[in-house]
């Protein structure tokens, strides 16, 4: 298995009914926190990470089209109303316009009750200046989560470029210990490993995508995608770190 660093995790996908029409996806990542607001917004307990798929569509080497993936975990200390989910350009200390909206809003929100939630949006960007803008300097862009008690933004995060890795498996019962071999079931899965740093280079967090698909007896296949937010523990800000560190050099250890 390879480790994937460097300009961007890219996918290359070519579609079945014609060859030279290609899909290029790039991941960005942010973790997201009410600090970061401008001004920054106190006395909230909330934390959110933010995975931005950017997915490119070229035919015969020319730009086609483009879609952008919003898959954002969040966690709040208390009911909020969710009312925008935006990625604006600014640099990190300053408020910019909205760029990349999603259909969130005080017409259409999320009315949730607190603890950790999940939001997936997928939004068609046409303009490519945009698209060569964002992809060409991450840093220069935020993702920004609005509510009720906050409409100008509860948390954001300036989007960066992780180390990332992707793992493919298939899964079986007979790969059990001790193997299963009365059932009937199948499955196949794509991990999807991603870390932050700061500015020095120190891994600061990251996150784990599970996306699976399996089919058991009598039913239908199912696909199921989740997602696991890595932080560090303030008990010991570095352990997680050392050990996302090892998973991602060591591809022994992931293999399977």
């Amino acid at each position: 298995m390879k480790k994937i660093a460097g300009v961007a995790l890219l996918v290359m996908v070519t579609t079945a009914w014609c060859f030279a029409r290609n899909v290029d996806t790039v991941i960005l990542r942010g973790d997201m926190s009410p600090a970061n607001e401008v001004p920054a917004v106190t006395g909230l307990t909330a934390n959110g990470s933010a995975t931005i798929r950017v997915h490119t569509t070229t035919d015969g080497g020319k730009i086609t089209g483009g879609v952008v993936d919003f898959v954002i975990n969040y966690s709040f200390g208390g009911a909020v109303n969710i009312t925008g989910l935006h990625i604006h350009e600014a640099a990190a200390g300053v408020n910019g316009g909205i760029v990349i909206p999603t259909d969130l809003s005080a017409a259409k929100p999320i009315n949730f009750g607190g603890g950790s939630g999940f939001v997936f949006k997928q939004v068609v960007v046409t303009d490519t200046a945009l698209r060569g803008r964002l992809l060409a300097n991450p840093a220069g862009f935020y993702v920004n989560m609005h509510t009720t008690d906050n409409p100008g933004g509860v948390m954001r995060s300036q989007l960066q470029v992780p180390d990332a890795i992707l793992l493919r498996t298939t899964l079986a019962p007979t790969n059990e210990a001790p193997a299963i071999t009365n059932l009937d079931c199948s499955g196949s899965a794509s991990i999807s490993a991603f870390a932050d740093r700061d500015a020095s280079g120190k891994i600061i967090g990251g996150s784990v995508d599970f996306n699976v698909n399996y089919r058991f007896p009598g039913g239908p296949s199912w696909a199921q995608s989740l997602s696991t937010v890595l932080r560090a523990k303030a008990s010991c800000p570095g352990c997680m770190a050392v050990g996302f560190s090892k998973w991602l050099s060591d591809t022994s250890a992931r293999e399977g």
